[in-house]
């Protein structure tokens, strides 16, 4: 590996320039795109009783030249983990930075509108950083009846992070 690639970390990790807030909050020592890391999220309701069960979840490692990051593949993997097709799902959330990476990312899965990002995406709630289909997760979660099921999907040219839920 060229010695240009590989870098030590300082031993003060608010010496490393911030990707996004000028005060150093969110640093490359900080961010994690999805498909690099873990996240946990418990979601209950004012009664102690679990408001959806993480059924099914994937990761998957984005190739260079594919706008959204091996999307196909963490999908189907998250989907046999759940013992779920795609014709069994009542929602679809995709992570959208832009609209154009929704649109190719439904595209590629076959996604019809009427199950896909009701609930406007993160193009009207905001994008949550490395945890795009948790935050996807709970805002559409509410929406579905008990029993449903919903698959939140992060995505882009680094990878693609897929988590299906039942109601």
């Amino acid at each position: 590996m060229p010695a240009d690639v590989v870098r030590a970390l300082p031993a003060d990790l608010a010496g490393i320039p911030p990707i996004f807030d000028d005060d150093g909050t969110v640093t490359s020592a900080s961010f994690a795109p999805a498909a690099d890391g873990v996240t946990v999220l418990i979601l209950a309701s004012e009664v102690d009783s679990p408001i959806a069960t993480l059924v099914g979840s994937a990761r998957s490692a984005g190739d260079p030249l594919d706008p959204v990051g091996g999307v196909a593949t963490s999908v189907r993997r998250g989907l046999r983990a759940a013992s779920l097709s795609p014709e069994d799902v009542d929602a679809w959330e995709i992570s959208e930075p832009t609209a154009a990476t929704a649109l190719l990312a439904s595209l590629v899965l076959g996604l019809d509108s009427e199950r896909t990002n009701r609930m406007g995406g993160m193009l009207t709630v905001g994008d949550a950083g490395a945890a795009e289909d948790l935050r996807l997760s709970i805002d559409r979660l509410g929406s579905i009846n008990p029993g449903d099921h919903l698959v939140a999907v992060a995505t882009g040219p680094s990878g693609a992070a897929t988590s299906v839920w039942q109601r």
